[in-house]
């Protein structure tokens, strides 16, 4: 799978983000929004039950998620793209995700 591999030369693991992660609450970031329940697209859903969660994982270099993978598709969501057979988030839910993602990125780049 593609997450060993890029684990592997960055010397990390890959681990799911917990559901008290500021990606996933929104907690601490400015203009963040809590994702802890989520929609997914109708495809999705029609596979089986997804959850009510977002699907999220890192590649964590010690302690800090370096690198946050998706088992869900966010872009094609994030754009409101209408293609049927997307494994993904609805809309709404992906931009939030995404968001969260950029804000939390930038904090955590501009902390000392």
């Amino acid at each position: 799978e593609a997450a060993a591999q890029l684990a592997e030369p960055l010397g990390g693991e890959r681990r799911w983000l917990e559901a008290t992660h500021p990606i996933i609450t929104g907690e601490g970031l400015d203009g963040g929004t809590d994702v802890t329940r989520v929609t997914y697209r109708s495809y999705t859903q029609l596979q089986g039950s997804p959850g009510t969660g977002p699907s999220l994982a890192a590649i964590f270099v010690g302690e800090r998620p370096a690198v946050i993978i998706s088992a869900r598709d966010l872009s094609v969501g994030a754009l409101g793209s209408r293609h049927y057979r997307v494994n993904g988030y609805a809309p709404d839910s992906a931009r939030d995700l995404l968001s969260n993602i950029l804000l939390w990125a930038e904090q955590t780049r501009s902390a000392p």
